[in-house]
């Protein structure tokens, strides 16, 4: 038997409910599409959104990224999906 699919737990008051939109810049929309779908992947979003909010602050108030000493991707990964899940914008270019 195949165990239970879990849901993102209840986001923190400062995490919007919906994720933003990703603005198409002319030949982006494949990326785009993609990205789109690992957002929306609720075990990958909530382990990269709960290990940011736990990490300590930065001088500004600002979460450090954890994940900068996991090389480049999983960094810029870390550092898209944490604004797209906190701005307070409708789209990211």
């Amino acid at each position: 038997s195949t165990p239970p699919v879990t849901m993102i737990p209840k986001a923190p008051p400062a995490i919007r409910s919906n994720p933003v939109g990703l603005q198409n810049l002319g030949t982006t929309c494949y990326m785009n599409s993609a990205l789109q779908c690992l957002i929306h992947v609720p075990q990958l979003s909530a382990f990269f959104i709960n290990t940011v909010q736990a990490a300590p602050l930065t001088n500004e108030g600002a979460p450090t990224n954890p994940f900068d000493s996991h090389g480049k991707i999983t960094s810029a990964y870390a550092h898209f999906i944490w604004n797209v899940w906190k701005s307070k914008h409708r789209t990211l270019t």
